[in-house]
């Protein structure tokens, strides 16, 4: 596949092709390494769950591993979410549910305000309703049946019938229409799907019946897993029972590109956050964070300021810390209107105001005192700011340190907040989470302890 499929996808469908590719050829990856280190023997091979804890192993030594062990999980969690509607005669509610519960978590780390508050609303409103709701929601509301028989989910049967009522009767109205749109919806669950007309060009079968699964699929020298197990396994060399994996392979002459242990980098010279590996925790206390806060303290709020709770968008590479960091420095030190405005949301900025005035007329005694300023009168984002930039320009000329020593503070604050290096309690804490370990339950049944 192209690399730019994965970093700037046209279709999300193109991503869902290859990645399920990709994630097995780094478990058959860490099967063979972790066969090796077993001695190899043909009588004796690794089971999934001595291939699990290898690779738990593996990645407690290396912080670049940790992160494509989240990646695993985390696209296993899109499959979770991809086939609860595909499970059953009607798709499973249960299935669903559950992969709403794994990626509220992520929802919250990427500022995805709305899908927090929807998976909320969803899960609590699952959790109190009736018998018949349920019933309901399961067999009417959750998916609708195709043409062949299976089950899809209702937003993607909506945007079906609209693209095929456009094919049949076109966008534009005209004398005929409604009879016309009847007959197309008539007709519509005997009209061969987009699989069945492609392989009917292919093999000139008109019957042929799509399956609700590919059961099978010819695995080709430049597909994904072909081209992705010798990039990880050969290349790379990411679960090496020795070796550290490589983060980029040397080429002309130069050597290659080790991960180091005590933080983790990619190609082209980029560094990622170390609290990204902790995405999941960190995640899980915001979504607790905003529970309480506006299901129990006040469940009847309509406005969910981030002043109370933060769903800012995590630092996650080199990039993101330079625009944060100088976003906290235009909110301590600008002069601006545009980077203040970009900086602050209303609230802040009036905080802010607040805090300048008071140092003015508490700590420096400037005369005469500047009058008090209520927020009820100032309203508006705009003249907030105005007075803002009125009042620090008056801060910094009455006290000449204040600015570089603010410039200094924010830089110490940013380095604690976003730490660039790992230790190893942070590691072995890290792998001790739900998202990384298979419960107890799991590891134990048969299908996990007998050999592949």
């Amino acid at each position: 596949g192209k690399l730019k499929w994965v970093l700037n996808p046209t279709n999300p469908a193109q991503i869902w092709e290859e990645e399920p590719e990709y994630v097995v050829a780094h478990y058959c990856s860490a099967y063979l390494y972790c066969w090796e280190e077993m001695g190899k023997s043909p009588s004796r091979k690794p089971t999934p769950v001595e291939v699990h804890r290898y690779m738990l192993r593996r990645a407690e030594d290396s912080p670049f591993r940790q992160a494509i062990l989240l990646h695993l999980r985390f696209a296993e969690v899109v499959k979770i979410l991809r086939v609860s509607a595909k499970t059953g005669p009607r798709g499973c509610v249960d299935t669903f549910l559950s992969a709403v519960r794994l990626s509220l978590p992520i929802f919250a780390m990427a500022h995805a305000r709305d899908y927090v508050r929807l998976a909320c609303d969803l899960l609590i409103f699952m959790k109190c309703a009736s018998p018949s709701m349920r019933k309901l929601f399961q067999e009417e509301i959750f998916t609708r049946p195709t043409e062949t028989g299976g089950s899809q989910p209702a937003d993607q049967a909506m945007e079906r019938s609209v693209k095929h009522m456009r094919q049949e009767c076109g966008k534009t109205y005209r004398k005929g229409l409604d009879k016309k749109l009847e007959a197309a919806a008539a007709t519509r669950p005997s009209k061969p799907t987009e699989v069945q007309m492609n392989e009917e060009l292919r093999t000139g079968d008109s019957n042929v019946k799509a399956s609700r699964s590919r059961a099978t699929k010819t695995v080709k020298n430049k597909s994904p897993l072909v081209s992705g197990f010798n990039y990880i396994h050969n290349i790379l060399k990411l679960w090496h029972p020795i070796d550290d994996p490589i983060v980029k392979p040397g080429s002309g002459g130069k050597k290659d590109v080790l991960a180091t242990p005590l933080s983790y980098e990619i190609p082209k010279g980029e560094t990622l956050d170390p609290n990204l590996l902790n995405l999941f925790e960190l995640g899980t206390q915001r979504c607790i964070h905003y529970c309480v806060e506006y299901y129990i303290k006040n469940p009847l709020s309509v406005d969910r300021s981030e002043a109370k709770v933060s769903l800012k968008r995590m630092l996650s590479t080199s990039a993101d810390r330079k625009e944060a960091r100088q976003k906290a420095l235009n909110q301590a030190v600008s002069l601006s209107p545009e980077e203040l405005d970009n900086a602050f949301l209303s609230d802040e900025v009036g905080e802010e105001l607040l805090s300048t005035v008071r140092i003015l007329n508490e700590d420096l005694k400037v005369e005469p005192p500047v009058p008090p300023i209520s927020l009820n009168k100032v309203k508006s984002k705009r003249e907030r700011i105005k007075l803002l930039i009125k009042h620090r320009k008056s801060l910094f000329q009455k006290d000449s340190t204040n600015e570089d020593q603010r410039r200094r503070e924010v830089a110490q604050e940013f380095e604690v907040l976003y730490p660039q290096t790992l230790n190893d309690a942070f590691r072995v804490n890290l792998m001790d989470e739900k998202i990384y370990c298979l419960d107890s339950d799991i590891l134990g049944r048969s299908r996990y302890t007998n050999s592949v």
